[in-house]
């Protein structure tokens, strides 16, 4: 059994690869009857150590994204990135439905409080509810599949890279 640790409460797939992203450093114990024994046995110092790293780099990020107010110009920047515009749009000056369902996402205070609506913590968020609950004509497994392995996992990890490369170039 291997076990993993994250300050992200872990629902869905999106959130256990956020969790385990970059993770190297993991504790592993035989599955046996002897479980508890095993987990009782392992280094608690080790495990410790995992937890505080994890804890803190989470921390870090997640602050340094609710810190990180973004104009208008921003969020349109960043979703031009995902779900760039098609050369009539551009022509027409319209916006991708999906920019609109995000936008619509961070102005719901049902869905995103307003002291983070206008963050980049807010933004990454909305893109990643209108992923997980965006209404596509597939099946229940169909759509889990999407968005635990499929493209919706893949533009969530992209998001938050993303999220990071703009913390690390923005003022």
């Amino acid at each position: 059994m291997t076990i993993r640790f994250t300050p992200v409460r872990v629902v869905c797939q999106n959130t256990l690869n956020l969790a385990m992203e970059g993770r190297k450093s993991v504790l592993s114990v035989k599955h046996s009857r002897n479980i508890a024994k095993n987990l009782a046995k392992a280094k608690l110092a080790h495990m410790k150590q995992i937890i505080d790293k994890v804890f803190a780099d989470a921390t870090t990020l997640f602050g340094q994204m609710a810190a990180r107010t973004l104009s208008a110009g921003d969020v349109d920047e960043f979703l031009a990135v995902f779900f760039p515009k098609t050369a009539k749009q551009q022509e027409t000056g319209n916006r991708p439905e999906r920019w609109t369902r995000i936008k619509d996402i961070l102005a719901d205070p049902k869905i995103t409080p307003s002291r983070t609506s206008h963050t980049l913590w807010g933004l990454y968020n909305a893109i990643v509810y209108d992923e997980d609950f965006r209404q596509a004509r597939e099946t229940q497994d169909g759509r889990l599949e999407r968005v635990w392995f499929g493209d919706g996992h893949d533009l969530k990890v992209k998001a938050l890279n993303a999220a990071r490369a703009f913390l690390s170039t923005a003022a």
